[in-house]
């Protein structure tokens, strides 16, 4: 594929998801979280997976990385949780694993 350096090549396909397909998505170096509606469900990550496929773009399959349809979810290190977005709330916050990690090291240093 021939539209410049990695990072050319990822907004190439950014912009083409969005503008092409109406994805609502960003790309972190080899990470693109997405949003949907929820009456599309998974409609935005078969788009998706189909133009990284066709693009050549190689992407994992994993069960752990194609994760269906959620209110929250994670991404880029944070939970994003969409659940309260009725009443124009949308909560960011650490990964249930890095709130472990803190706690671990705080009680390290508790007397």
């Amino acid at each position: 594929m021939g539209f410049g350096t990695g990072r050319q090549r990822q907004h190439w396909i950014y912009t083409i998801g969005e503008v092409l397909f109406s994805l609502v998505w960003t790309n972190y170096f080899d990470d693109f979280p997405q949003l949907d509606l929820k009456c599309c469900q998974d409609d935005s990550q078969q788009t998706a997976e189909r133009l990284l496929g066709l693009l050549g773009w190689k992407f994992s399959l994993k069960p752990q990385k194609r994760l269906p349809f959620s209110e929250s979810f994670d991404a880029l290190g944070v939970t994003f949780d969409f659940s309260s977005c009725h009443v124009k709330e949308i909560r960011v916050k650490n990964k249930e694993s890095r709130i472990l990690q803190v706690q671990s090291e705080i009680i390290k240093f508790d007397p």
